[in-house]
């Protein structure tokens, strides 16, 4: 055993050696530290995406219109011509519920039935019971007005963080109307904004053609009553991230009122009614040129039994 201790040459080889073990386990202990880091960012805008699409599948699952389980009222020629030239309203009878913007119709049961309103094919307006109250005694209810529509993304980005998306992306916003459903002013300026996704390239909502049995763009190109309660949406989105990766996020959402043909269905209960036997058309017997017994018609000045 050498009693003089290590020699320099030993000490440097030693040295070396604990450098390259020091240096590995720094590289893996700072690779492990970014590959958290990119996770977690990829996971947290997944998040986002996720969110916001649950978001909107949670409100038009529950859209309400009355026109999902019941019909318009049946009108005769005669009330048509009237409604045609009334001015400033839907019905030619006496609403138990006064027409607004948007509520401009009433189902057969007086029941308002809300617009669904479509400007553009990335914006959509509609009323749905998917409110929750946030607060104890707060003055709204489970129904609730919705637009969904992209803005401009006007966000001073970080510049401690890097962040590689292209510039000109956009924002999906939510904005709901919880208080005062039904008048006629409602100011989507005051109404309460929520920005549920950044990096949006493109959004867009579609609808279903049971007719042509194609996806449409526009409500204007559905057929019938679909125009106003489609029967199922399908959401388009290309989102990227802020490393610069596009993701293609699609969704189908169909409400979860049952299908029912609710104009086939006041048809034939009309038709019903029309066959119950207090409801046929009688002559009336004060009508003039009739008689209370036997509504047998007799000119005027002739004398009965002649």
């Amino acid at each position: 055993m050498n009693q003089k201790g290590f020699t320099l040459i030993e000490i440097l080889i030693a040295i070396t050696i604990m450098s390259f073990l020091v240096l590995g386990v720094y590289s893996m202990v700072d690779s492990n530290f970014v590959t958290q880091t990119e996770v977690t960012r990829e996971d947290r805008e997944y998040l986002q995406v996720q969110m916001a699409v649950e978001r909107i599948a949670q409100d038009l699952e529950q859209i309400y219109s009355p026109l999902y389980f019941s019909a318009y009222p049946t009108i005769s020629p005669n009330q048509q011509n009237q409604q045609n030239n009334f001015d400033g309203g839907y019905d030619v009878k006496t609403n138990n519920f006064p027409t607004t913007k948007y509520f401009p119709k009433e189902q057969v049961s007086n029941l308002p039935v809300p617009l669904l309103e479509q400007d553009n094919k990335d914006e959509l307006i509609f009323f749905t019971t998917a409110h929750r109250r946030r607060l104890e005694g707060e003055k709204s209810s489970r129904y609730v007005w919705v637009r969904y529509f992209i803005d401009n993304d006007t966000t001073e980005e970080d510049e401690n963080e890097e962040n590689k998306r292209p510039k000109g992306l956009s924002v999906l916003k939510r904005k709901v109307i919880t208080e005062d459903l039904y008048r006629d002013d409602i100011d989507w300026d005051k109404g309460p904004e929520q920005v549920l996704m950044r990096g949006v390239k493109s959004f867009a909502f579609e609808f279903w053609n049971r007719k042509t049995e194609k996806w449409v763009q526009r409500l204007r190109e559905l057929d019938g009553e679909d125009k106003e309660i489609p029967r199922m949406f399908r959401l388009l989105l290309v989102m990227i991230d802020q490393a610069g990766n596009e993701y293609n996020h699609m969704r189908v959402i169909k409400p979860h009122w049952p299908f029912f043909d609710a104009a086939k269905e006041q048809k034939m209960l009309d038709l019903a009614n029309k066959k119950k036997p207090g409801n046929q058309n009688q002559p009336n017997s004060n009508s003039p040129g009739t008689t209370g017994d036997n509504n047998t018609t007799t000119a005027e000045g002739d004398d009965e039994g002649v």
